[in-house]
């Protein structure tokens, strides 16, 4: 089979497609020939690695000291089961899958081996097999934070800074369902991309900072990790709210947000992400349920040729993708 390799930590010119074997199924397993997947900003920090700084170290021994232990990427994916392993009972061959691999990795390539226990749900027959491959890191990310976390509340006031990417999409969308006033922070360019999903206000952060704004919130989301301090994001929070943030760019930042919660300071200020795992099947049901529904929708800024992945990593470099980057694999079913 075809797959993306990178023997060798880069930028997206590393990566190449080669011929590797095809995995087989073990007890519990199943095989995925993969229609579809996704390069994401995960894909992207592991790539480089790609982390904050003063984190090179830390990144090298959690991925390999000399060259990935990883050498094929990909998280999310959808396509068709073609082989089951011993004591599979959920899945059969010829069914249309969706989900991801999350750390596991491997879905960049034209078949995938998981557990069958994992991340993975039969495919809804109302969701588009491209569509599929960009729902479980953005849409399972988003939902943690604003249903588990920030435990969002018909009323409650939410800013989304990053508001036109792969999370904040998503949690434009979703924070609309639980009923909150959503001010999405973004490009101008995008401003109509947001407010089509949702966005009862939009803010350009070219043109005006929002948090020397007159408004309070009770949370706020920054689900791209940059370009808002703590102590800016308090001066217009709610003493009860909350800052949320999907990725931390610096120690200053970890340690700010690890005495914050030692002490209880107020506002919160928050760090995590989801537990991928058996329990991610409802989450992933529920969210095709809302697409299939027409409540959801996925933004997809490109759809690119397996052959041309490395088009998609740059994107995701460039950080002005909108929603996610979608990689086709497979012809056809």
């Amino acid at each position: 089979m075809r797959a993306a390799i990178h023997t060798r930590f880069g930028g997206p010119d590393v990566i190449q497609i080669r011929k590797v074997p095809k995995p087989l199924p073990k007890k519990g397993q199943i095989l995925i020939k993969v229609n579809s997947t996704s390069v994401t900003s995960g894909d992207w920090r592991i790539l480089g690695p790609n982390g904050p700084p003063g984190f090179g170290l830390l990144f090298r021994l959690a991925l390999g000291i000399t060259g990935p232990r990883n050498k094929v990427l990909g998280q999310e994916f959808s396509g068709t089961v073609t082989e089951i392993g011993a004591g599979v009972k959920d899945f059969s061959v010829g069914d249309l899958v969706m989900g991801t691999n999350d750390t596991n990795l491997g879905a960049h390539a034209e078949y995938l081996c998981m557990d069958a226990n994992f991340a993975v749900i039969k495919k809804h027959e109302k969701v588009d097999i491209q569509e599929a491959a960009g729902i479980a890191f953005g849409g399972l990310t988003s939902l943690y934070f604003l249903r588990d976390v920030a435990k969002l509340e018909k009323g409650s006031r939410i800013a989304i800074v990053g508001a036109s990417g792969c999370l904040g999409t998503y949690a434009v969308q979703l924070a609309k369902y639980y009923g909150a006033h959503v001010t999405a922070i973004c490009s101008d360019k995008n401003s109509q991309l947001v407010k089509d999903l949702g966005a009862d206000d939009v803010i350009d952060y070219h043109k005006t900072d929002f948090t020397k704004g007159s408004t309070k919130f009770d949370c706020i989301f920054n689900t791209v990790g940059k370009g808002l301090k703590y102590s800016d994001a308090k001066k217009v929070l709610q003493k009860n709210g909350m800052l949320m943030t999907a990725v931390f760019k610096s120690w200053s930042d970890l340690r700010k947000i690890i005495w914050n919660g030692l002490v209880g300071e107020k506002p919160a200020y928050k760090l995590g992400t989801p537990s991928i795992g058996k329990d991610s099947k409802a989450d992933l049901e529920f969210l095709s349920q809302l697409i299939a529904e027409g409540k959801l929708k996925v933004v997809i800024d490109s759809k690119i040729p397996f052959e041309n992945i490395s088009e998609a990593f740059r994107l995701v470099d460039s950080g002005r993708k909108k929603g996610n980057v979608i990689v086709t694999i497979a012809k056809d079913l």
